[in-house]
């Protein structure tokens, strides 16, 4: 494969990522990253899920907070 063909596949997830009660918690905020959550048997994205779905190719772009 080529180096333009890896970048075809790579896949950007969007998440929210929050500040619940001293813990942080990681939010889906696009359909990649909801269809993962889903995989996974959660509503929010853990740590080992990310990882997981890193090795597969996947990247996440963390939004920011509007006011």
């Amino acid at each position: 494969m080529e180096l333009d063909d890896l970048t075809a596949l790579t896949k950007t997830c969007k998440v929210n990522v929050r500040n619940n009660y001293g813990n942080i918690v990681i939010y889906p905020a696009c359909k990649e990253s909801e269809i993962l959550a889903n995989i996974a048997g959660t509503k929010t994205l853990t740590r080992e899920t990310i990882d997981l779905a890193k090795q597969l190719g996947y990247r996440f772009q963390a939004l920011t907070s509007k006011i």
